[in-house]
Protein backbone atom coordinates (compact mmCIF):
# COMPACT_ATOMS: atom_id res chain seq x y z
CA UNK A 1 0.00 0.00 0.00
CA UNK A 2 2.89 2.20 0.88
CA UNK A 3 4.31 1.74 -2.76
CA UNK A 4 1.49 2.38 -3.91
CA UNK A 5 0.82 5.86 -2.44
CA UNK A 6 3.87 6.53 -3.19
CA UNK A 7 3.37 6.22 -6.66
CA UNK A 8 0.41 8.13 -6.89
CA UNK A 9 2.06 11.05 -5.28
CA UNK A 10 4.92 10.59 -7.97
CA UNK A 11 2.80 11.01 -10.49
CA UNK A 12 0.41 13.79 -9.53
CA UNK A 13 4.18 15.57 -8.27
CA UNK A 14 5.10 14.74 -11.64
CA UNK A 15 2.13 16.37 -13.37
CA UNK A 16 3.09 19.85 -11.98
CA UNK A 17 6.40 19.45 -13.50
CA UNK A 18 8.33 18.73 -16.98
CA UNK A 19 8.29 15.64 -18.25
CA UNK A 20 11.63 14.46 -17.58
CA UNK A 21 10.92 14.80 -13.67
CA UNK A 22 8.29 11.83 -14.37
CA UNK A 23 10.72 9.81 -16.49
CA UNK A 24 13.44 9.98 -13.61
CA UNK A 25 10.81 9.06 -11.29
CA UNK A 26 9.47 5.83 -13.01
CA UNK A 27 13.10 5.31 -13.92
CA UNK A 28 13.67 5.49 -10.16
CA UNK A 29 10.68 2.97 -9.35
CA UNK A 30 12.16 0.28 -11.67
CA UNK A 31 15.41 0.71 -10.53
CA UNK A 32 14.70 0.91 -6.41
CA UNK A 33 11.70 -1.25 -6.07
CA UNK A 34 10.40 -3.05 -9.64
CA UNK A 35 13.91 -4.80 -10.56
CA UNK A 36 15.18 -5.69 -7.10
CA UNK A 37 11.49 -7.01 -6.34
CA UNK A 38 12.45 -8.95 -9.26
CA UNK A 39 15.52 -10.31 -8.48
CA UNK A 40 14.23 -11.49 -4.78
CA UNK A 41 11.21 -13.41 -6.35
CA UNK A 42 13.60 -15.01 -8.52
CA UNK A 43 16.50 -15.80 -5.45
CA UNK A 44 13.64 -16.97 -3.66
CA UNK A 45 12.49 -19.42 -6.18
CA UNK A 46 16.25 -20.92 -6.73
CA UNK A 47 16.41 -21.49 -2.66
CA UNK A 48 13.29 -22.92 -3.20
CA UNK A 49 14.53 -25.27 -6.07
CA UNK A 50 17.50 -26.60 -4.16
CA UNK A 51 16.00 -27.70 -1.37
CA UNK A 52 12.95 -29.29 -3.59
CA UNK A 53 15.63 -31.07 -4.77
CA UNK A 54 16.77 -32.66 -1.62
CA UNK A 55 13.42 -33.98 -1.54
CA UNK A 56 13.96 -36.62 -4.74
CA UNK A 57 16.16 -38.33 -1.68
CA UNK A 58 13.86 -38.05 1.41
CA UNK A 59 10.54 -37.16 0.39
CA UNK A 60 8.73 -37.66 4.44
CA UNK A 61 6.37 -35.37 5.92
CA UNK A 62 9.30 -33.33 7.93
CA UNK A 63 10.27 -32.73 4.36
CA UNK A 64 7.27 -30.93 2.66
CA UNK A 65 7.37 -28.89 6.24
CA UNK A 66 10.48 -27.45 4.85
CA UNK A 67 8.91 -27.43 1.32
CA UNK A 68 6.05 -25.27 3.06
CA UNK A 69 8.35 -23.30 4.57
CA UNK A 70 10.02 -22.26 1.23
CA UNK A 71 6.49 -21.68 -0.45
CA UNK A 72 5.85 -19.26 2.10
CA UNK A 73 9.10 -17.61 1.60
CA UNK A 74 8.61 -17.26 -2.64
CA UNK A 75 4.74 -15.96 -1.93
CA UNK A 76 6.16 -13.85 0.04
CA UNK A 77 8.45 -12.51 -2.46
CA UNK A 78 5.93 -12.72 -5.64
CA UNK A 79 2.90 -10.64 -2.61
CA UNK A 80 6.02 -8.00 -2.35
CA UNK A 81 5.76 -7.36 -6.31
CA UNK A 82 2.43 -8.61 -7.90
CA UNK A 83 1.57 -5.18 -7.99
CA UNK A 84 2.99 -4.49 -11.04
CA UNK A 85 0.62 -4.80 -13.71
CA UNK A 86 3.03 -3.92 -16.64
CA UNK A 87 5.77 -5.27 -18.43
CA UNK A 88 7.34 -8.79 -18.94
CA UNK A 89 5.39 -10.20 -16.12
CA UNK A 90 2.16 -9.61 -18.13
CA UNK A 91 3.66 -10.70 -21.35
CA UNK A 92 2.90 -14.81 -22.03
CA UNK A 93 0.63 -14.69 -19.11
CA UNK A 94 3.78 -14.71 -16.40
CA UNK A 95 1.64 -13.60 -14.20
CA UNK A 96 -1.04 -16.66 -14.07
CA UNK A 97 2.22 -18.99 -13.94
CA UNK A 98 3.12 -17.28 -11.32
CA UNK A 99 -0.58 -17.21 -9.09
CA UNK A 100 -3.79 -17.89 -10.27
CA UNK A 101 -6.13 -16.87 -8.47
CA UNK A 102 -8.96 -16.27 -7.92
CA UNK A 103 -10.00 -19.91 -9.12
CA UNK A 104 -13.81 -19.87 -8.37
CA UNK A 105 -14.18 -23.36 -10.47
CA UNK A 106 -11.05 -24.90 -8.64
CA UNK A 107 -9.40 -25.55 -11.49
CA UNK A 108 -5.86 -25.67 -9.97
CA UNK A 109 -7.51 -28.40 -7.89
CA UNK A 110 -8.76 -30.99 -10.52
CA UNK A 111 -5.64 -29.97 -12.52
CA UNK A 112 -3.29 -31.23 -9.47
CA UNK A 113 -5.63 -34.17 -8.83
CA UNK A 114 -4.95 -35.28 -12.31
CA UNK A 115 -1.00 -34.49 -11.86
CA UNK A 116 -0.89 -36.27 -8.49
CA UNK A 117 -2.49 -39.24 -9.48
CA UNK A 118 -0.10 -40.01 -12.61
CA UNK A 119 2.31 -42.92 -11.78
CA UNK A 120 5.28 -41.63 -14.10
CA UNK A 121 5.14 -37.49 -13.55
CA UNK A 122 7.55 -35.91 -15.86
CA UNK A 123 8.05 -31.72 -17.10
CA UNK A 124 5.98 -32.63 -20.34
CA UNK A 125 2.57 -33.69 -18.09
CA UNK A 126 3.04 -30.51 -16.18
CA UNK A 127 3.54 -28.61 -19.35
CA UNK A 128 0.16 -29.87 -20.79
CA UNK A 129 -1.23 -29.74 -17.80
CA UNK A 130 -1.35 -25.62 -18.78
CA UNK A 131 0.18 -22.40 -16.84
CA UNK A 132 -2.10 -22.38 -13.50
CA UNK A 133 -0.84 -25.87 -12.79
CA UNK A 134 2.71 -24.31 -12.84
CA UNK A 135 2.11 -21.55 -10.64
CA UNK A 136 2.52 -20.93 -6.66
CA UNK A 137 -1.61 -21.98 -6.50
CA UNK A 138 -0.43 -25.42 -8.10
CA UNK A 139 2.25 -25.52 -5.49
CA UNK A 140 0.05 -24.38 -2.38
CA UNK A 141 -2.55 -27.04 -3.22
CA UNK A 142 -0.05 -29.76 -3.61
CA UNK A 143 1.63 -28.65 -0.37
CA UNK A 144 -1.27 -27.71 1.81
CA UNK A 145 -4.43 -29.33 0.73
CA UNK A 146 -5.67 -32.41 3.04
CA UNK A 147 -7.13 -34.03 -0.59
CA UNK A 148 -3.60 -33.87 -1.60
CA UNK A 149 -1.81 -35.43 1.13
CA UNK A 150 -4.91 -38.26 1.17
CA UNK A 151 -4.63 -39.04 -2.87
CA UNK A 152 -0.56 -38.86 -3.43
CA UNK A 153 1.78 -40.26 -1.44
CA UNK A 154 5.24 -37.88 -0.18
CA UNK A 155 7.25 -39.15 -3.17
CA UNK A 156 4.76 -38.07 -6.00
CA UNK A 157 3.94 -34.66 -4.07
CA UNK A 158 7.78 -34.27 -3.90
CA UNK A 159 8.38 -34.93 -7.53
CA UNK A 160 5.28 -32.46 -8.71
CA UNK A 161 6.34 -29.78 -6.37
CA UNK A 162 9.99 -30.03 -7.90
CA UNK A 163 8.44 -30.04 -11.32
CA UNK A 164 6.36 -27.01 -10.49
CA UNK A 165 9.20 -25.01 -8.89
CA UNK A 166 11.63 -25.59 -12.21
CA UNK A 167 9.10 -24.09 -14.19
CA UNK A 168 8.40 -21.42 -11.77
CA UNK A 169 12.17 -20.66 -11.92
CA UNK A 170 12.62 -20.22 -16.03
CA UNK A 171 9.51 -17.91 -15.81
CA UNK A 172 11.01 -16.04 -12.61
CA UNK A 173 14.19 -15.72 -14.67
CA UNK A 174 12.31 -14.32 -17.79
CA UNK A 175 11.77 -11.65 -15.50
CA UNK A 176 15.16 -10.39 -14.33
Amino acid sequence: MKILLVCLTGVLLCNCHSKSAELLFFQQVSENTIIPGYQRLHDKSTDFYKVAQTCRNEATPLTLDTLKLQWQRLMLAWQSIQWVKFGPVMENSRDWQLQFWPDTKNIIGRKMIALLRQPELNEDDLADSGIVSQSLSGLEYVLFDKKAGDIASSEQRCRLVLLIVQSLQKTTLSLV
